[in-house]
């Protein structure tokens, strides 16, 4: 498939065209959704945010939608029990399933961020979240981070949460640790593995994902918030281009 899809238009990678495709049956308005390709030929888009151009309402979703990729129609999926309302969530695809992981939600006076992994079986059309034994180490709470699917199940790396900073303050903390999610088709089974830092390490950045090809993620740019307050935030803007090796975890 060389194409990619973002909301209902479509770009082709060999002729370099954009087209746009109108549904009359299409999710509102939103940003800071997520949205994965499975080979299948469907595209599942789930939650986001939206806010009123004064800022007056602001909510996230929590609705989940399929976009035919042959027909450019979309469906609404039945979301009783799926993931909740978030925005800053990844997804990626491991056989039969897309994984949905961890997001924020910002509830006016404070944000909270989520752990939680949901599987989305396209054989079923239904979500499944994934439990873990209370014993289990599993990543903290984030959004914004990187997931890219790999034979086994999957790979997370960094992203970004608020921590406690006082008096009922939060602070901004961004995550360099790396993770390996171990699938099984018994999803009772399924593991999270926390990777060991060896050799290069990109230093901490936000505002970055990275991409699967070919055994390694890519990952672009990226920032980095040397000191913020209400007034200024002093930033380092990154253009550099890091390659990570899955199977060597280099």
């Amino acid at each position: 498939q060389r194409q990619m899809c973002i909301r209902d238009s479509v770009y082709t990678v060999d002729n370099n065209i954009w087209r746009r495709y109108i549904s009359k049956n299409a999710p509102l308005a939103r940003s800071s959704h997520a949205m994965c390709y499975h080979p299948s030929g469907i595209f599942l888009m789930h939650g986001g945010e939206f806010s009123s151009p004064k800022q007056s309402t602001f909510h996230h979703y929590s609705d989940t939608w399929i976009l035919d990729s042959t027909n450019k129609e979309w469906s609404k999926i039945d979301n009783k029990k799926g993931p909740s309302s978030r925005s800053g969530h990844r997804m990626t695809v491991w056989k039969n399933y897309i994984l949905l992981h961890g997001g924020f939600r910002d509830l006016g006076t404070s944000t909270t961020y989520l752990d939680d992994l949901w599987l989305f079986d396209i054989t079923t059309y239904k979500w499944e979240q994934v439990g873990f034994p209370p014993t289990h180490s599993i990543p903290d709470a984030r959004s914004g981070h990187s997931f890219i699917p790999t034979d086994e199940g999957a790979i997370l790396y960094g992203g970004y949460c608020k921590v406690k900073a006082g008096r009922g303050l939060q602070k901004g903390k961004i995550l360099t640790d790396c993770w390996e999610l171990i699938m099984k088709s018994d999803t009772k089974q399924i593991r999270w593995e926390r990777k060991r830092k060896q050799g290069f390490q990109p230093s901490p950045r936000v505002g970055c994902s990275m991409q699967y090809h070919k055994g390694r993620g890519l990952l672009f740019g990226g920032v980095y918030d040397y000191e913020e307050t209400e007034e200024t935030l002093d930033s380092e803007f990154y253009n550099t281009l890091i390659s990570y090796n899955i199977e060597t975890n280099r």
